[in-house]
């Protein structure tokens, strides 16, 4: 829904991927200059961000 409603022009054949936290392929990870391989995997885990959100 939320790209039907999005105004950024999207080609209505794009292809939509899913991609998986912790399975970031290396061509995803380069559109992202600050790139923290290690992000989630330390303080932003999901039993962190749970606590953090539902305190």
């Amino acid at each position: 829904k939320y790209l039907e409603t999005d105004s950024m022009p999207r080609h209505k054949k794009a292809a939509i991927e899913v991609i998986y936290q912790g399975e970031e392929s290396p061509p995803f990870k380069k559109l992202f200059q600050e790139w923290d391989e290690k992000l989630f995997k330390t303080t932003r885990t999901v039993e962190n961000m749970r606590k953090l959100l539902f305190k």
